[in-house]
């Protein structure tokens, strides 16, 4: 329910991708709108992590 509306979550909310279209949601005060990101829902205390990005197009500027 927080996640910017550009960004699409998987059914199992272990997968986001952004399509660059912005979906048609309820408001939500507690969204992160301005930012493409996503709350976690769990934290971690112990152990190493990791996440795998997929990066369609890419670009850098100076």
């Amino acid at each position: 329910d927080t996640a910017n509306t550009l960004l699409y979550l998987s059914d199992s909310l272990n997968s986001v991708r952004e399509e660059g279209i912005k979906q048609d949601l309820p408001d939500n005060p507690e969204g992160f709108e301005p930012v493409l990101s996503v709350p976690g829902s769990e934290g971690f205390t112990l152990g190493k992590h990791y996440w795998e990005v997929e990066v369609g197009t890419w670009l850098i500027t100076t």
